[in-house]
């Protein structure tokens, strides 16, 4: 990866423990008024909310679909998988692109190729057809997350930067919640076909709202620094899919990375068998029954979107304080951790009170409720931590290596899910989930207490710092 030019600033600490912005960083984060940033989050939002839209309100009409184009529902939830794969290949192919070009210019063009796949896969008239355009959803819609939040970055500082960045999640677990139950309602009176056209009508009002609101947040491309040395109106840039996936040798981003594809995996791993699950435990024969179960971990979702991302700031204030003002990336993800201990007991009680029809309806419902409550409050000091603690690599880099680790944990969550319900039963592959949490949870803790050490140690020794300082997050 291409190096930029060495850190060697350091800064005093203010006496009252407070972390102050130097002028240059004023000036970066005070570009946009308050209702513009607003806006901009707004837009991102609906953004954001595509991807999950696409993953998941298939869900529900996984048997329509099949009965449709004469297979299983098995092979259904295979495309499940090949379009969490082309997730985590989108910030691979796509990162360099608003890296170098802008994220407005890059936002316009991921919103109009998304449109076409879009309708395509409304209008599948086999299997192959379906998978396909199904998949190419999957490769553009995730590439509105990896903007998101970098723009989130460009527009606020470090110590407002999670509660913005929460909010800008609401759209994306919105979708997580609402989708299959929207999908249910509409497989029960209409085409599953609807499920799509309902997707392209938001993607085009998506791209209307970009070419009129959205403007350009990086405080200076790459792009424009060219034309103005060169006086040439345009480049082509050759994309090395391979430098986000790189990015994971650096030891946090490794380490926030099996955070993150651990969680995934656990979230799919929730969802993709709902219906397989609830319906035959409880009884249910309208599709619409069993989608309502999809609204418990999306609801805890997006409440705790109204939290996380203020109980992240609060958590690196506090920590700026303790230590004198001095800003230490790695203090946010104490944040994370209390919520990964209910994330565990979460999975295990849902899993079993399933297993041996404990509980009734209600305590798997609120032990669903929980997951997902817990999931916002992880992700969100995660993602802020991939945004801000790696400048010199730059963000687009560091968050999209998350999010390509991330993906493959949702491709391995959706793909593994069912045959490994079908062969243990849902209690064991609740333990195996509790398991993998305990993992994240380790991962975490390590990044925590030994990350600053690691990253400082690495950045030094690649020539990206020469002394040590403190952190000025990106």
């Amino acid at each position: 990866m291409a190096k930029k030019e060495p850190t060697t600033e350091t800064t005093e600490s203010p006496n009252d423990g407070e972390y102050v912005l130097t002028p240059e960083e004023e000036a970066r984060y005070g570009r946009f008024s308050k209702n513009q940033k607003r806006l901009f989050m707004t837009i991102m939002a609906i953004a954001t909310s595509l991807g999950p839209y696409s993953s998941s309100a298939y869900m529900p009409a996984t048997q329509m679909i099949a009965d449709e184009f004469s297979t299983t529902g098995s092979t259904i939830n295979l495309s499940g998988t090949v379009f969490n794969v082309m997730t985590a290949m989108s910030p691979c192919l796509f990162n360099r692109l608003y890296e170098f070009y802008g994220c407005r210019p890059i936002f316009i063009l991921m919103a109009t190729l998304l449109l076409i796949p879009s309708i395509l896969t409304a209008v599948s008239v086999n299997l192959p057809m379906f998978f396909v355009f199904r998949s190419l959803t999957g490769l553009f819609s995730y590439s509105f997350i990896n903007m998101a939040a970098s723009i989130t970055g460009h527009i606020y500082q470090p110590t407002e930067r999670s509660t913005a960045l929460s909010c800008c999640l609401a759209g994306t677990l919105a979708a997580s919640a609402f989708a299959p139950v929207l999908a249910g309602v509409i497989i029960t009176y209409a085409s599953w076909r609807i499920i799509f056209w309902v997707q392209t009508g938001i993607t085009a009002f998506v791209l209307v709202m970009a070419i009129v609101f959205l403007k350009e947040t990086t405080p200076e491309t790459e792009f424009s620094i060219w034309k103005r040395e060169t006086s040439k109106k345009f480049k082509f840039i050759a994309v090395n899919p391979f430098k986000v996936v790189f990015a994971l040798r650096i030891p946090t981003l490794f380490l926030s990375g099996i955070t993150t594809l651990l969680l995934s995996f656990n979230y799919f791993a929730l969802l993709t068998p709902i219906r397989y699950v609830v319906d035959p435990r409880f009884g249910f024969t309208s599709p619409i029954q069993g989608s309502l179960f999809y609204l418990a971990p999306g609801c805890g979702m997006v409440i705790s979107t109204q939290f996380a991302g203020r109980y992240a700031d609060w958590v690196l204030k506090r920590a700026i304080k303790r230590r004198g003002g001095r800003l230490v990336s790695e203090d946010r993800l104490q944040a994370c951790l209390p919520a990964m201990l209910l994330m565990f007991s979460s999975i295990i009680i849902y899993g079993w009170s399933i297993q041996e029809k404990k509980g009734g309806l209600v305590l798997p419902i609120v032990m669903m409720f929980l997951n997902g409550l817990s999931q916002t409050f992880v992700y969100t000091p995660v993602n802020s931590y991939c945004i801000g603690s790696l400048p010199e690599i730059g963000s687009p880099i560091a968050l999209g290596s998350n999010y390509f680790i991330r993906n493959i944990g949702a491709a391995i969550g959706s793909g593994v899910t069912l045959p490994l319900f079908d062969a243990i039963g849902i209690g064991w592959s609740s333990v195996i989930n509790g398991i993998l949490i305990v993992v994240a949870f380790g991962s975490t803790l390590l990044c925590y207490k030994l990350g600053q050490n690691w990253r400082t140690r690495w950045l030094k020794k690649n020539g990206y710092r020469s002394v040590d300082g403190d952190d000025r997050e990106g």
